[in-house]
């Protein structure tokens, strides 16, 4: 900031908006004289419309940053700018349908703190995580502290700016959770029925349980398409039936979630399961893409055949002498005449 804009800055906050867009720097607020200020903090989740949010938590830090003599910002005081509290993230049902959630905290300014007026200089962080699924915003903020003298003869917080490394006002940190990471992904399970005795209207039953990788944990599972059944699931198992064509999508399986997956046994019907084109019954795996399980339920029954082929020589037989008296009489016949 050049020292002219610097004086006009330190006078009084009313001077500050002038100040600042001499400098160059982002338009700032002013606030009440001598009393803090928050400076909001935003969160956002992005991720795909059918995942359930994490159940977690999201924490920030704020640190003195380096000084500028060249162009008058001072290192801010460590209790000039403290973080608030964390941000917490939880499934719920209104997630379904977005693309981004949102969160928000906010850094407290204490003008108390500031020994003297001028641009003060801190960055705000992220504090780095390792929930499964998740890709965390590694960037630093800079943020920027506008103390002035008060009427009062105290100092106040006469503004802030938030910006990112290439100057641009941004004052929110956003973490993907498999919208672009590909980080959590779908499972779908299908159902066919084949053989010449299969029941292609039968509702054949199946039982879903998850373990989490992450504690609390949910998915959402739709069985039978968009205008089908629909519910979270949790750590509990969960049956649900599909016939033939039909199927069953899990949505938000991140990479270290394991699912295992079993149907009902139908081998007393004489149905024979595979499943993935192996004699099973049940599957458990993990899944790091959009995956899908093939059920299929084959029930073939032999046709008993074995009177017609006892008659057949009995059948042969009587052609035959059909045949030898059609000629007999056909020779008698021709005698007469």
């Amino acid at each position: 900031m050049k020292q002219q804009n610097l004086h006009l800055f330190r006078r009084s906050a009313a001077g500050l908006a002038a100040a600042v867009l001499l400098g160059g720097a982002a338009p700032v607020t002013a606030f009440a004289e001598g009393q803090p200020v928050q400076a909001a903090l935003n969160k956002t989740v992005t991720k795909r419309e059918t995942t359930l949010a994490p159940r977690a938590e999201f924490a920030f830090a704020v640190a003195p940053g380096q000084a500028d003599e060249a162009n008058n910002i001072l290192a801010g005081p460590a209790e000039g700018a403290v973080m608030g509290e964390s941000v917490h993230f939880a499934p719920a049902a209104g997630d379904i349908g977005k693309t981004e959630l949102q969160a928000a905290t906010a850094i407290t300014l204490n003008p108390a703190r500031f020994a003297a007026p001028g641009v003060y200089r801190y960055t705000v962080t992220e504090q780095p995580g390792r929930y499964d699924g998740i890709t965390y915003d590694t960037k630093a903020l800079e943020l920027l502290v506008y103390v002035v003298n008060d009427a009062g003869g105290g100092l106040a917080v006469g503004g802030y700016t938030l910006s990112d490394a290439q100057g641009e006002k941004s004052d929110t940190f956003t973490n993907d959770y498999g919208a672009q990471n590909g980080s959590v992904n779908d499972l779908t399970i299908t159902k066919t029925v084949t053989g010449n005795m299969g029941d292609r209207s039968k509702e054949f039953s199946f039982t879903l349980q998850v373990t989490p990788a992450e504690e609390g944990e949910e998915y959402y599972l739709v069985v039978g398409g968009e205008a089908g059944q629909t519910q979270q699931v949790g750590t509990q198992p969960v049956t649900f039936t599909l016939k033939n064509g039909e199927s069953a999508v899990l949505h938000g399986l991140s990479p270290e979630d394991v699912y295992t997956l079993a149907e009902t046994d139908y081998s007393a019907e004489g149905y024979t399961t595979t499943v993935d084109g192996e004699t099973a019954r049940e599957k458990t795996g993990s899944i790091r893409q959009d995956t899908t399980v093939a059920v299929v339920n084959e029930r073939t029954v032999s046709i008993n055949t074995g009177i017609v082929q006892d008659t057949a020589p009995w059948l042969l037989l009587a052609g035959g002498a059909a045949g030898v008296i059609g000629m007999v009489v056909y020779s008698r016949r021709k005698r007469r005449e």
